[in-house]
């Protein structure tokens, strides 16, 4: 017999099913556009950062040009700031402080949304005149370079303050290094050697380094940074002296110089690159401004900084939108009154060797049931009881922007009251669903359907209706047989499968009890 739909559904939040929780960014009903996977990233709010070495403060501007501003750091101890890095994990982003005269030795961090800051402990590694950071998030390890000539080397302590120690660096030159960038694919650290007038690198397990060949390029002359272009497998610098902007295949091949007409370079100290809209930015310490150019050496320009703070300003950083990769999946237990869960989906990852990062520091939720957004349901699961498609959309988040995708549709059916048949010692158990698909029954103590004898709903339901019945035939076992004849009871534990038409499959369990006379 057709059963009628009906709202029949709670959110699980602090607030109770009419509760609102303030850090969902939709709400309502027929908010949802179901699709597998929704908007693209918000890209007019990238940005890029950077430290500005006179005024101790940290600043970022939008990369469309619509000004940008200076980031709340209370409680960091910023004193000649140079070098940047982000931990998404934590949304924190780290820096080095290397005073006036090269003066302090800490490595200070706060919080990327502002007003909260403090000092990372460096576990007893050397800190001498830190000339940029890196973070290694598969080892959840910090790297800087210490850039006094005399003490010049690669120091790293993990990201809660223990574990520092200094990193082998076999043959490569060490001779004023500034500016670091780690490649995760190739397990390498790289810097320029703003003294000895080359770019190195070292293996991050300690098995030693060496020198990169950059012939063909002009002649190094205070580099101040560098940053790697994956897709092109390059490292770009910064040259102090020269203003060049250049290049050296990473296969050891030598480099180039890259046309950069319409960008007004001045003393570039550091580079990062963004391999997606292929430009290259850098900071001008001597002219306090940023400048760009394009990868495919068709030129540049100046970046419009208004709102923000430019004095020194050294190693920057870009930080772009979140970009979704693939879709959040909705899961639910087979346990009776289990809740849907969904999942936070997939999302590209940093490009750390580049100096970009975009992963999410924050999710948010929205469910829909049959194409109509559930009012208050924003957490990250629901208790839902009636039939019908469910879907759930995450917004991922960071500072510079947000990007959404939504889960493929869910469908929940619902097992009525069980129909014992006591003369044969089965039962008819009522299923509920809404759409076509398939039904199959499984478990503890029941005949198992095989897959040429799995129950089918042929064709559409009734229009006038939005959900129906099926009644499936649960049959005992040999085991309950025998348990059945011997007491005239068996216990048996039912798993029922609806796979829709379209949509994701989900199993409901139930314990029955068989009755024969």
């Amino acid at each position: 017999m057709p059963i009628p739909a009906k709202s029949d559904y709670e959110h699980s939040g602090p607030r109770g099913r009419r509760g609102l929780r303030r850090r969902a960014v939709l709400r309502g009903s027929g908010i949802l556009a179901i699709a597998a996977v929704a908007a693209a990233p918000a890209r007019a709010a990238d940005r890029i950062y950077w430290g500005n070495y006179n005024d101790n403060t940290v600043s970022w501007a939008n990369l469309n040009g619509s000004g940008g501003g200076v980031l709340a750091t209370a409680g960091a101890p910023i004193d000649g700031p140079i070098g940047l890095a982000i931990d998404s994990a934590t949304a924190r982003i780290y820096g080095a402080d290397y005073g006036a005269g090269g003066q302090a030795t800490t490595i200070y961090w706060a919080s990327l949304n502002g007003g909260s800051g403090g000092t990372l402990a460096t576990g007893g590694a050397t800190i001498d005149g830190p000339h940029g950071v890196a973070i290694d998030p598969a080892t959840g390890r910090l790297y800087w370079p210490n850039s006094f000539f005399t003490s010049s080397s690669i120091s790293s302590v993990k990201l809660d303050g223990s574990g520092g120690a200094p990193l082998a660096t076999g043959n490569a030159t060490l001779g004023g290094p500034r500016g670091v960038a780690i490649d995760p694919s190739a397990k390498r650290i790289y810097w320029a050697n703003f003294q000895g007038n080359v770019i190195s690198y070292a293996n991050l397990d300690g098995s030693g380094g060496g020198d990169i060949n950059t012939a063909g390029a002009t002649a190094l002359n205070g580099p101040e940074g560098v940053a790697i272009d994956p897709q092109a497998k390059r490292i770009y610098r910064g040259d102090g002296d020269t203003n060049a902007i250049s290049y050296a295949n990473l296969d050891g091949s030598g480099g180039n110089d890259l046309p950069i007409a319409g960008a007004t370079p001045d003393h570039p100290h550091g580079v990062t690159v963004d391999p997606v809209a292929r430009k290259i930015y850098w900071t001008n310490f001597n002219s306090n401004t940023i400048s760009y150019a394009n990868l495919d050496g068709s030129g540049g320009a100046q970046l419009p900084t208004s709102g923000a703070d430019l004095n020194g300003p050294a190693q920057p950083i870009l930080l772009d939108a979140p970009v979704a990769s693939g879709v959040p999946k909705v899961t639910r237990a087979a346990a009776a009154g289990s809740p849907l869960r969904c999942s936070n989906g997939t999302w590209s990852p940093d490009r750390i060797a580049s100096l970009l990062y975009r992963e999410p520091e924050a999710f948010a939720y929205q469910w829909s049931k049959n194409g109509k957004g559930i009012r208050g349901a924003n957490a990250g699961s629901i208790h839902a009881h009636a039939v019908g498609d469910y879907r759930c959309q995450v917004v991922g988040s960071n500072p510079a922007g947000s990007a959404t995708q939504t889960s493929h549709p869910t469908a929940l059916f619902k097992l009525g009251n069980p129909q014992l048949d006591r003369g044969n010692g089965t039962a008819q158990l009522p299923v509920r669903v809404r759409d076509p698909g398939k039904l199959s029954v499984a478990g503890k103590g029941v005949v198992k359907e095989r897959s040429d004898r799995v129950l089918r709903l042929d064709g559409p339901l009734p229009r006038k209706v939005r959900a129906g019945t099926v009644k499936l035939l649960i049959k005992p076992n040999r085991k309950a047989q025998r348990q059945l004849r011997k007491t005239g009871r068996a216990k048996v534990k039912v798993k029922v499968k609806y796979t829709p038409r379209h949509g994701t499959p989900t199993v409901q369990a139930r314990k029955l009890k068989l009755k024969l006379q």
